[in-house]
């Protein structure tokens, strides 16, 4: 998996090298190896590696740049519709509000569940 990450990844023996705590774990290895196993920068912070963490969200939000830049044209236009459908509606600006909050944890559910369903296949590869 770690070729999927990186076109220069480490060897299987530096791996288990670090994991058996042989040989101490570059911040540029420990934000591969975290993308590997689904860490978050919150993870790595918690372990003391706030170099990696930040290294890491760094490229968590590279990563994800160019996938939103084609969708989101789309689908922002889309949220952005609904909330205008919503706004026009003839309730308070409370139950609005209401409204819109619940759409927005709707979308916010649908992505929790992509993230799910891409650590249950990522537990699964061999």
């Amino acid at each position: 998996m770690l070729g999927t990450y990186t076109t220069k990844p480490f060897s299987d023996r530096s791996w288990s090298a670090y994991e058996q705590g042989r040989r101490a774990i570059p911040d540029r290895e420990y934000v591969l190896m975290a993308l590997v196993v689904g860490a978050t920068p919150d993870d790595l912070k918690a372990v003391g590696r706030d170099k990696a963490a930040e290294l890491l969200a760094q490229e968590l939000d590279r990563r994800r740049a160019p996938a939103l830049s084609s969708a989101s044209d789309r689908t922002i236009k889309r949220i952005e519709r609904a909330i205008a459908q919503i706004q026009a509606m003839p309730f308070s600006q409370d139950t609005r509000d209401g409204m819109v909050a619940a759409l927005m944890q709707h979308v916010e559910n649908l992505l929790d569940l992509q993230e799910k369903q891409l650590d249950i296949m990522r537990h699964e590869t061999p």
